[in-house]
């Protein structure tokens, strides 16, 4: 918190919000994600501009960035996509879209991702 007078600069879409969306990728691979999609049965019968993996990571990053709203953590979540690919443009959907893709998934893909990464931290013999 700054001091009255003082101004806070926010790193907007910088280094920082990257990092954090490719630690997402990283401990969650997106073999692991399309494979609990697979098990849920949510994978999607048509070609959506929003595909179920991508809603698996929206999601989780819904939770990383708890302070800010739907569509500024797309935003994010496709800056990072867009600079991860190389300049690939990612067309950015409305609220409502991303709304109707959260409910299309359902909780079921998210709790299968929880239960195959969760584990203990420490080893047995750790004091």
């Amino acid at each position: 918190m700054g001091r009255p007078g003082q101004k806070v600069l926010r790193d907007e879409d910088g280094l920082g919000d990257r990092v954090s969306v490719g630690l997402l990728a990283r401990a969650f691979p997106r073999a692991t994600v399309e494979g609990v999609i697979e098990a849920a049965g949510a994978r999607e019968q048509r070609t959506r501009m929003l595909p179920s993996w991508l809603v698996v990571y929206y999601v989780l990053a819904l939770a990383l960035f708890m302070d800010m709203g739907g569509g500024r953590v797309m935003r994010k979540l496709a800056g990072t996509l867009s600079w991860a690919a190389r300049g690939i443009t990612v067309v950015l959907p409305s609220e409502e879209a991303l709304s109707r893709a959260r409910a299309r998934l359902g909780p079921v893909p998210l709790r299968l991702l929880f239960e195959s990464v969760a584990g203990p931290l420490a080893s047995p013999d750790t004091p």
